[in-house]
């Protein structure tokens, strides 16, 4: 039964192993290497995973409290006997209890208020994570292709002087050059044969930093970068993105306007409880009552001074637009 289970196992990591590993990847264009960038890349899924648990934290923040059921016996007597017959002959007191908790002050309203303040930053954090990978890609995939280009010029050099050298040698035989300057060759030669065995050595280093990005170490030295290099501008037809746009403001922006849990949940007025309670004694006759508590609020002063003291998100942003708008608007010193 264990070795079936454990046969079940490893075929489902080999499976799962065999899917993740991308398959074709020794010609390597950059439209591809972003696609694997976002599929296997793992700065990607651990922001994604960031997201998804600001959205499980937000489902938390939304539920509402559960009653609570408690049963209490006490004044138990063993005298009488706890055999047998109905209750009422019975020395125990029993207390049956439901505790309900209902929510004011909008302190459910506030919660989910800040659960989606921090998804909205995780998001745009997300986003700001997919930004920098991305530009690192492209660096890393146009360093490979520069490494490839200098292993192909070094490659070069070092059979012109494999040729060099083998007719200076030659000469040398025929008389017609001296060993110094044989020598010297040699000397050449040595030099692009340690340069063309370091550049390869670059070239590994290079393969694996650009599989790093999109997984794929195991296949990392089949990496072959084959677009051609991008057009220069002098100048970019695009204007540069004004900074309240870019993903890691909007994420600073959401976290610093959306309200604060311990603010939010402190109300005084926020919570009452509704209690309903039968008790049986241990005397034939049963009562029943239903309380409701509710808190007193003591400090009004400090309260008020705290409602008074937080500024709404909307008046917060339409305080700060202008100053933003017009630090984008500014031209760019020369």
């Amino acid at each position: 039964m264990i070795r079936g289970e454990f046969r079940v196992a490893l075929a489902f990591w080999v499976a799962l192993a065999v899917a993740s590993t991308p398959c074709g990847a020794r010609d390597l264009s950059l439209t591809d290497a972003e696609g694997l960038l976002a599929a296997h890349n793992r700065e990607l899924r651990a922001a994604r995973r960031t997201v998804e648990s600001a959205e499980a934290q937000r489902l938390i923040a939304g539920a509402r409290p559960n009653p609570t059921f408690s049963i209490n016996s006490s004044e138990i007597n063993r005298n009488p006997g706890i055999g047998g017959g109905p209750l009422g002959q019975k020395h125990i007191d029993t207390v049956f209890r439901i505790d309900q908790p209902f929510e004011r002050g909008d302190k459910r309203e506030l919660r989910l208020d800040v659960a989606s303040g921090l998804q909205k930053a995780a998001e745009n954090d997300s986003l700001d994570v997919l930004r920098q990978q991305l530009a690192a890609l492209r660096a890393a995939y146009f360093d490979l292709k520069q490494v490839q280009e200098k292993v192909v010029v070094l490659a070069d050099t070092a059979q012109l002087f494999t040729g060099t050298l083998a007719a200076a040698q030659a000469r040398l035989k025929a008389g017609d050059l001296a060993p110094a300057d044989v020598a010297k060759v040699q000397v050449d030669y040595e030099r692009a044969q340690n340069e063309a065995r370091a550049v390869r050595a670059e070239l590994v280093r290079a393969q694996f930093a650009l599989g790093y990005m999109i997984g794929a170490e195991a296949s990392a030295g089949e990496l072959r970068a084959t677009d051609p290099w991008p057009r220069s501008s002098r100048q970019s037809s695009r204007a540069p993105m004004c900074w309240p746009r870019r993903p890691e403001s909007r994420r600073r922006r959401s976290s610093a306007i959306s309200p604060r849990p311990s603010v939010a949940g402190t109300s005084p007025s926020a919570l009452n409880t509704s209690t309903f309670q039968a008790a049986f004694p241990s005397t034939r006759s049963a009562s029943a009552s239903r309380s409701r508590c509710s808190p007193v609020t003591i400090f009004r002063a400090t309260s008020r001074r705290l409602r008074s003291t937080a500024m709404p998100r909307s008046t917060l942003w339409s305080a700060r637009a202008p100053s933003l708008a017009s630090s984008c608007a500014a031209p760019r010193a020369t």
